[in-house]
Formats: C-alpha cells, sequence, structure tokens
C-alpha cells in the first residue's frame, strides 16, 4: 500500500468565518448554566449528521435505522430527573 502523506487543509475565508461563527455559538451554549448538557450535544451533533431532518422532525415516522441513529446521538439515558 503507497503512503500518502496529508495534505494542508486551505479553508476560504468565507469557510473560516462560518466555522468561527459556529464556534461562537457552541461556546454562547455551553456557557449558559441553565443548558442541557444533553440536549446540546444533541443539538450540535445532529445537523451535521442529519442534515435533511428538520429540528422539529416527528421522528416517529422515521426508518427504524434512521431512529437508532439519532438515538445514538442521545447521551441521556432516560433515567436522569
Amino acid at each position: 500500500m503507497a503512503h500518502l502523506p496529508l495534505r494542508p487543509l486551505e479553508l476560504t475565508s468565507e469557510d473560516s468565518a462560518t466555522y468561527d461563527e459556529w464556534l461562537v455559538e457552541l461556546e454562547e451554549q455551553l456557557a449558559d448554566p441553565a443548558r442541557d448538557r444533553n440536549e446540546l450535544v444533541r443539538d450540535t451533533l445532529r445537523p451535521p449528521f442529519f442534515p435533511a431532518l428538520a429540528p422539529d422532525q416527528d421522528e416517529a415516522r422515521l426508518p427504524a435505522a434512521t431512529r437508532a441513529a439519532l438515538a445514538s446521538l442521545d447521551v441521556a439515558d432516560g433515567d436522569e430527573e
């Protein structure tokens, strides 16, 4: 197998600004002590992994495999009060 070295990733200024904006939003949510961390994890991971799903989509209507994948993003075990 050929060894191919990693090449540097060049971001455009627009891409860099988008990442910076996303990180600022995430930092603000992390700084909010009232923000539920389990929901934050789920809400942060869902858009990159499932961009076609609307945040308010009825998950019961999705295929079982998609529901199982979405469940893996939810770190809450359901036993919290």
